[in-house]
């Protein structure tokens, strides 16, 4: 057994580097408390920190190992010297403390923790409030609080932002919702996202929608939410940076990968990674510079990481800066006081590595030589002095203020507030916070103050925003404030203005929201990079809530419009738009009418309502628009339409059309379309028929086509499985492998072929062909069949079903050529047959394998199974390779099976091709040599128990349509129906087999390795 090279990182120094000014130091380590665990920290405002920790990690199962930490260090030494467990919780993620309270998610609750009785701690019985059930899973789950909800902070708006996971929010035992237990409210949110509710449990609602695995929520001064998300492991989902505004739809995964036009577009794509925490620093006491600070955590490339930021719009265009790195940063987070702290996972696994074994640490950061903030007890503050801490540069001060006048209820304090907020000499954080505590001490009754600070260009925006705040709190509300507003100079005036009229259910407005929506720049073709606009899709949300269609038909009919119209309409699943649309399709106007026509298209499906139970996995089918598709009873009149409104469209836009019905799943096959191109017919249909077949073949070699129409027929041809669809397949490959000019995607599908695992099925099948075919084709299907007989996947019948075929001597010249171009050894007697005879081709062939292997001889050493593990790993560490040669191993090993290096590829297991980029040398070694310390979250092995008491076990790679796709141990995919399944369990180990580096010497391994560090491409 390898000894974890992980647990090496306990024996480097507390100090790492930070920016110049910064230091830091160990504030809680395995000295204090040897098992930590910390998935969460955070610090009260007189200093105090709270941890979430979580021994179950994010894959465990076992019932009482979460907890909260309290740390204290009553010394000021920079150090806690008082450790007190807080209560216990299972599945601890995260919260805020504020107020005297803790806010925290411990999935799939979210619950108000108090001390009452000042003892340092809070009985869960007894001293915790439940506000929310129905946030994701927990230790119930069969992942675990993997993927779950995670942490919650809480805004100057008093709004507790919830960053949930995409396992969703909603109740299994009801069928319904996520509960807010203050007013009973239902949410539901299908995949990831912000909810966001009110700090005693009521009003609960969506913010953001379809994210992916969001740990954190960074809120600004003013109210701008920032997110480090996820990656979906290869499916071009990548470490997204995301800016949160209400109604904002980033489209995962429903729409990223082929409507990415219509989603709220990230503010970076930072490639290979997993965002955890995330902080927005407004604090006196720092260095200059730093003061107004955005920070992220990665766990993945253990770093924090700092973001400058510029306005862009209603947005923001960001850059990306190392702050420090940690091996494993979960979270950040400061005090009142100018310190922060870093929750740092360190030595950790996805699960409890055991009792005494040292896991994670908090560090503090303080700055030298600036005099830190001095938190003021609110609790112990008079009337006047809290309305003047509403104007401190401490936004963590700000928040205590705020909250101790509203809980206190001390409305006598609501002039004095206004006029910090109509104050123009206030700095515009001071004025913010003032105008969001007036509006939550006097509820409703702030509204004629607010409509008067709408007058003030400098805080418009939050007066209108508080004005919408609380849809339970827009009675008397005049409209008109923002009707006004949607004209402003400000985009970030548009973008409230937009925003509250749908809050204030204003649909009169619909009209004029598309009016000045056309008005606002969308192209953003010559942006400079990173630059996105946010307020036309805020626009087209809106509208789709709003759902008063008909002022947008005729918004439609105006070429300046149409854009934002259509875009509405296309969400707007009712009869008046859909019969408006298809009132459009009759115009004689090409261009509106094929616009028509795709809404039309969008609207030909609904959402299939979600069971709360399936949930979509860790790669989930991402083809959109919709996660399941289903007909609605508008889809007969919608499919008469589409069909009645393409025969008249001009041929120009035949083909655009077409392709949009298809992108929205529309069964073309299924409609009555005039004129349609037989190959695309082909390739839009499920079962293909001899012809259909036959054409795919030919359009997949036609040189006169595009490559990328070239590949698209051939990724159709694969919808013939089996034996039946090997001889197509070869005679397209074989025709690609002749072509120099060749696409990688051509060469991938060569690849892919050849190191399928269900070539083990095919060994007689795949010889017979290679007898009779070409030379081309014959060197494809001999390597195929020559890595079954070398893979450590395949099984020994398979194997000595191809050992027999290669003792015959084969004398094919495609077996010379594969054993040349694979650089194998072992096949003397073979090739020395091959040099026998008159036939000068095979001759060369044969000598030329020969070559090959003595030159791949000549550099071997001992086997890894020989030598002792802990020489081996450390020799690997140490050395460098030859990375052509680990790309070779990457193949040959078998690699290939179940990892893809390309995003254009297909996904299988963990996805590598930003290996070297999000894993260190350590986790790669261990990786290979010992598969069960370091399985990939989304990857464990799955046992699905069937109806008929049969067991298919393996990992899951992709579901659709009710279809689980599953790959076994030797990397072989088979496919099950969802409905066919009893239960499922999933089993701690890997489903990579221990071992499969036995084989190879320690030269090879570190090749292998210095491969995979190479592979640094953005993704995954």
């Amino acid at each position: 057994m390898v000894r974890s090279t992980l647990g090496l990182l306990f024996l480097s120094a507390a100090a790492h580097a930070v920016p110049e000014g910064f230091t830091i130091r160990e504030f809680v380590g395995t000295a204090q408390e040897p098992e930590i665990y910390p998935t969460a920290v955070s610090a009260a405002a007189n200093g105090d920190v709270y941890i979430s920790s979580d021994k179950n990690g994010s894959l465990g199962h076992i019932k009482g190992m979460g907890r909260i930490l309290l740390a204290r260090d009553t010394k000021g030494a920079g150090k806690a010297d008082v450790m007190i467990e807080y209560t216990k919780v299972e599945s601890p993620r995260g919260g805020h403390f504020v107020g005297g309270v803790l806010y925290l998610v411990h999935p799939p609750f979210l619950s108000k923790f108090q001390d009452k009785d000042g003892d340092g701690k809070a009985d869960y019985d007894s001293e915790r409030t439940l506000l929310v059930d129905g946030l994701g899973g927990g230790i119930e789950h069969p992942r675990g609080a993997d993927h779950t909800t995670n942490g919650c902070r809480m805004g100057i708006d008093g709004w507790l932002y919830i960053a949930v996971g995409d396992f969703g929010a909603g109740l299994i035992r009801d069928n319904d919702g996520a509960i807010g237990l203050g007013d009973k409210k239902r949410v539901t949110l299908y995949g990831g996202g912000v909810m966001r509710v009110r700090p005693d449990g009521s009003e609960l609602e969506i913010y953001t929608e379809m994210t992916r695995n969001i740990c954190d929520v960074a809120i600004s001064p003013t109210l701008d939410l920032f997110s480090r998300d996820n990656t979906n492991d290869g499916k071009g989902w990548n470490t997204r940076f995301h800016h949160f505004t209400s109604l904002a739809n980033p489209g995962y995964p429903r729409l990223y990968k082929n409507f990415d036009d219509e989603i709220a577009r990230p503010l970076a794509d930072y490639g290979g990674g997993s965002g955890t925490g995330g902080l927005y620093l407004s604090e006196p006491g720092f260095p200059k510079g730093w003061g107004d600070t955005l920070f992220t955590c990665d766990w993945t490339t253990g770093t924090i990481h700092n973001h400058p930021l510029k306005p862009f719009e209603a947005t923001f265009v960001a850059q990306q800066q190392t702050f420090h790195k940690v091996p494993r940063a979960t979270d950040i987070d400061v005090d009142g006081n100018s310190r922060l702290y870093i929750a740092d996972w360190r030595a950790g696994g996805f699960s409890y590595l055991g009792k005494g074994k040292q896991q994670g640490m908090i560090q503090q950061v303080v700055v030298d030589g600036v005099k830190p903030n001095q938190y003021v007890d609110v609790t112990k503050a008079s009337d006047a002095d809290l309305v003047i801490l509403l104007a401190s540069d401490s936004a963590v001060q700000r928040l205590e203020a705020s909250r101790r006048i509203i809980d206190l209820k001390k409305t006598g304090l609501a002039e004095s507030v206004l006029a910090v907020a109509a104050s123009a000499q206030a700095h515009l954080h001071h004025r913010v916070a003032a105008v969001f505590t007036y509006k939550q001490l006097l509820g409703a009754g702030s509204t004629d103050g607010l409509v008067g600070l709408t007058k003030d260009a400098a805080v418009r925006e939050f007066a209108l925003r508080a004005l919408a705040d609380r849809t339970t709190e827009t009675k008397g509300v005049p409209v008109q404030p923002f009707l006004d507003g949607l004209k402003d100079p400000n985009p970030r005036v548009r973008l409230q203005a937009t925003i509250g009229l749908q809050r204030l259910g204003a649909k009169e407005t619909a009209g004029a929201i598309a009016a000045a929506a056309a008005t606002w720049p969308a192209d953003e073709g010559k942006l400079e990079e990173g630059a996105h606009y946010r307020l036309p899709h805020t626009a087209i949300h809106a509208l789709e809530h709003l759902g008063n269609a008909k002022p947008l038909v005729e918004a439609a009919k105006d070429p300046a419009q149409r854009y934002i119209a259509l875009r509405s309409l296309q969400l707007i699943h009712t009869a008046d738009s859909v019969d408006g649309l298809i009132e459009l399709t009759k115009t004689g106007d090409d261009a509106l009418r094929a616009g028509a026509i795709g809404a039309l298209a969008r609207l030909y499906h609904v959402e299939k309502p979600w069971n709360y139970k399936d949930w979509w996995s860790t790669r989930p089918d991402d083809r959109g628009p919709y996660f399941i598709p289903a007909e609605w009873e508008a889809t007969p009149r919608i499919k008469a339409a589409i069909e009645a409104a393409y025969a008249k469209l001009p041929a120009a836009l035949r083909m655009a059309t077409l392709e949009l019905l298809a992108k929205n799943r529309i069964a073309i096959t299924e409609l009555k379309l005039e004129g349609v191109d037989p190959i695309r017919l082909a390739m839009a249909t499920q079962t293909l028929r001899p012809a259909d077949l036959a054409l795919l073949v030919d359009a997949s070699l036609q040189a006169s086509r595009k490559w990328e129409e070239r590949l698209d027929c051939y990724k159709a041809v694969l919808k013939v499985e089996g034996d039946a669809g090997l001889e197509p397949r070869v005679k397209v490959l074989a025709g690609w492998s002749k072509d120099a000019q060749a696409p990688a995607a051509a060469t991938q599908a060569i690849s892919d072929f050849i190191y399928e695992a269900e070539r083990g099925n095919q060994v007689n099948k795949l010889r017979s062909m290679a007898n009779k075919a070409e030379d081309a084709a014959s060197t494809i299907l001999w390597k195929a069949l020559l890595n079954v007989l070398g893979s450590p996947l395949t099984k020994d019948q398979h194997k000595k079903a191809v050992r027999d075929h290669v003792d015959k001597n084969p004398r094919d010249i495609g077996f010379f050529h594969a054993i040349a171009d694979l650089g194998l050894t072992g096949f003397d007697k073979q090739l020395e047959e091959g040099m026998k005879g008159d036939n000068v081709i095979q001759i060369n062939a044969a000598k030329a394998a020969l070559a090959a292997g003595k030159l791949a001889a000549a550099s071997k050493g001992k086997k890894i199974a020989q030598l002792d593990a802990k020489v081996v790993a450390n020799a690997v560490l140490k050395g460098r390779g030859n990375v052509k040669a680990g790309q070779k191993l990457f193949t040959q090993q078998g690699c290939v099976a179940c990892h893809a290096v390309d995003l254009a590829a297909e996904q299988k297991g963990p996805y590598l091709g930003a290996a070297g980029a999000k894993f260190p040398r350590e986790y790669l070694v261990d990786s290979i040599l010992d598969p069960n310390k370091v399985v990939a979250q989304g990857f464990q092995t799955v046992v699905f128990q069937m109806k008929d008491d049969s067991e298919q076990m393996g990992f899951v790679t992709g579901e659709a349509d009710g279809v689980v796709t599953l790959r076994n141990i030797a990397g072989q995919v088979s496919k099950i129906k969802r409905s066919d399944v009893r239960n499922e369990r999933h089993l701690p180990q890997s489903m990579m087999p221990a071992g499969l580096a036995a084989g190879l010497t320690v030269e090879e391994l570190t090749s292998l390795i210095e491969y995979l560090g190479t592979l640094k491409a953005i993704g995954g």
